[in-house]
């Protein structure tokens, strides 16, 4: 049999740029389906992580005639707030004073932390809040508010002084900011809108029943009604 009688093992052009077209189209299709499961899973961990906490704080109140913890990690609201008296060393030791208090009522140090924080466990200054040692929004408040430290009792409805048809203050959620007016790292003074650790802007909240619900980080911050 002479060579040229022997077909060659190989692919032509025409078969590889097929092959290509049907990749990328087949990837096309699967990335924002692949994204928003991606997404789904991180919210899951997330609402599992507050939902802990909020069992924390109940157990804490159980023990403290129904108060939550007398701290916050709201530390840009509290730092410029120009109705109260406190120091920034109070304000800054206020999230290890969180930890402290509930740490007997978790079972682990990851609960702390959001899945899509980019400064979790970082001296970071994001979003309102260091993200050192948590990444969720704690910020107690009561009819006395604004007061340090901050107090909140414990399956209160709505402040006396909400519209009707508003919602009871939330027991724990993720943290929200503004970055034009967030100093921490890499803000985008071009975006008008509030955002969270999560790339959707979506806040997962812990209500005092431990229901679930999620807002947009714009309707958390009051950017939207």
């Amino acid at each position: 049999m002479r060579p040229s009688d022997v077909r060659r093992a190989g692919y032509t052009s025409v078969e590889i740029l097929t092959v290509v077209a049907i990749v990328t189209i087949v990837a096309a299709i699967l990335f924002p389906t692949y994204g928003f499961v991606r997404n789904r899973a991180w919210h899951t961990t997330c609402a599992d992580n507050l939902h802990q906490l909020g069992e924390a704080e109940h157990l804490y109140a159980n023990d403290h005639d129904g108060w939550v913890p007398p701290a916050t990690t709201a530390e840009t609201f509290y730092l410029q707030s120009t109705h109260i008296t406190v120091t920034a060393d109070e304000v800054l030791a206020s999230p290890a004073v969180l930890r402290v208090a509930l740490d007997p009522y978790v079972k682990s140090d990851q609960v702390w932390f959001c899945p899509t924080d980019p400064y979790a466990r970082q001296n970071t200054l994001w979003l309102g809040q260091r993200h050192l040692l948590t990444s969720y929004w704690f910020f107690p408040r009561d009819d006395s508010f604004p007061v340090w430290p901050p107090r909140m009792q414990l399956m209160r409805d709505r402040l006396s002084n909400a519209p009707p048809n508003a919602e009871d203050v939330p027991l724990i959620c993720d943290a929200t900011g503004e970055p034009k007016f967030d100093p921490g790292a890499n803000p985008n003074d071009g975006n008008p809108h509030a955002l969270s650790n999560h790339p959707d802007s979506t806040v997962n909240i812990i209500r005092h029943d431990l229901s679930l619900t999620r807002k947009s980080a714009d309707y958390m911050n009051g950017v939207q009604p």
